[in-house]
């Protein structure tokens, strides 16, 4: 049976949330930030890169805030953060909106704004990485045995009569990512399950009950 290493794209971002006492005269202040991007090495450059430009800040490792949307809860409920950066485009998109009633969004535009793409909210966020993600699949005896695949749709992934690879976890980017990415496929507004046709949640469902950890057979 072929083994699908099925993730998403996603896009990192850059954004800032200010408090009310956010002041040009950093002397004496920790700068708070929030991200689901911070493993250690990065958490420690960050760190030494800020203490060198004269800056004092404070972030968690990966090992406290798995994924995007644990780091933007955890700043709307602590009401404590200064920066943002790691989410990808869709949860720019909420804080931009207002969805989390404690983020408040600074005006801001780099002068390298002109420079990122067309991934940016104009005077708000701005992409610095896309981070491209790839299916693969194996072609030998093991896999199609030489066949091509070609999938129209990440939803195909489930129907496709191979096996396939899912992170053994809930929680985090990667999965939100990938789970949107199958529900975009069954979009019904009229449907009384949240905008998604009851196909594309048992898909969904399908996805995640047999999908292979990296261990199973």
């Amino acid at each position: 049976m072929k083994k699908v290493f099925a993730l998403v794209l996603a896009l990192v971002m850059v954004l800032a949330l200010v408090p009310a006492a956010f002041a040009a005269d950093y002397s004496g202040y920790t700068i708070r930030i929030y991200s689901n991007s911070n493993s250690t090495e990065r958490v420690n450059w960050l760190v030494e890169e800020a203490k060198k430009a004269g800056f004092t800040i404070s972030l968690d490792t990966n090992e406290v805030y798995s994924g995007d949307s644990a780091a933007v809860q955890a700043a709307n409920e602590n009401k404590d953060g200064d920066l943002i950066f790691g989410l990808n485009e869709t949860r720019w998109g909420q804080l931009i909106n207002g969805q989390y009633e404690n983020l408040k969004i600074m005006d801001w535009t780099p002068t390298w704004a002109d420079e990122v793409g067309e991934y940016k909210y104009d005077g708000k966020a701005y992409g610095i990485v896309i981070q491209n993600v790839l299916m693969l699949y194996r072609n030998d005896d093991l896999g199609t045995n030489g066949a091509e695949l070609h999938f129209d749709h990440w939803a195909d992934v489930v129907n496709c009569g191979y096996s396939w690879y899912r992170q053994n976890k809930v929680g985090g980017t990667t999965n939100a990512n990938i789970n949107s990415a199958i529900l975009y496929a069954f979009v019904d507004p009229a449907s009384p399950a949240g905008g998604i046709s009851v196909d594309g949640w048992k898909t969904l469902w399908k996805f995640c009950a047999d999908g292979k950890f990296g261990g199973d057979d």
